[in-house]
């Protein structure tokens, strides 16, 4: 079928020719999508009125197949023919004629839909803190921090090896680190980690 945008531009040797300003497109921009460039930027009012025709006419297409249906394609399918409806998409129900008749935007349905939905969810956030009774809970003891001064066998130089372990701030030169040391537990980089086992 071939698109609507033809009734406006005609078929010549040296490519098309717009029919409203005799325009002539060069053969290699001949394709139907810069025709609707043409229109668009050249005659806005046609452009809009057959993009307004073209999504017009692709949501009734969709509403009349879903309208024309088979009750039979809504149940659920048989074991025998199973397999056939596994690619076949689900079944479209025609919502749009309800809202047509309702005179309801279905942006505003949707919006307040979704305030209703954080509403409720809101709620029950306070329900569910109010059953778990979280103010009772003592708040937990934060782990100390090593006390450099008071690590012993610090400068004994045996067995300090570096182990990976959880991101830390390096004790020598405040950086991140992933490395600490096994005998001292202290965050240290590569870099810190000789200088801080050696006595100054």
């Amino acid at each position: 079928m071939p698109s609507v945008v033809w009734n406006y531009f005609a078929k010549t040797e040296a490519g098309p020719k717009c029919l409203l300003c005799s325009d002539l497109r060069r053969r290699r921009d001949s394709s139907t999508k810069t025709m609707w460039v043409h229109l668009k930027l050249k005659h806005f009012d046609v452009y809009q009125a057959l993009r307004g025709q073209s999504d017009r006419n692709t949501a009734r297409f969709g509403m009349d197949t879903a309208m024309t249906k088979p009750s039979s394609s809504l149940s659920t399918p048989s074991p025998d023919n199973s397999k056939s409806n596994i690619s076949s998409n689900p079944p479209l129900l025609p919502f749009a004629p309800f809202f047509e008749q309702q005179a309801v935007p279905v942006n505003n349905v949707v919006l307040q839909s979704y305030i209703q939905l954080i509403k409720v969810f809101n709620a029950s956030r306070q329900f569910s803190a109010i059953q778990n009774n979280q103010t009772d809970h003592e708040p937990e003891e934060e782990e100390k921090k090593p006390d450099i001064k008071n690590i012993q066998n610090r400068y004994d130089l045996v067995s300090h090896w570096p182990e990976r372990s959880h991101q830390a701030c390096c004790v020598g030169c405040k950086n991140d680190t992933g490395i600490s040391c096994n005998k001292c537990n202290v965050g240290l980089c590569v870099d810190c980690f000789k200088t801080f086992h050696l006595p100054s």
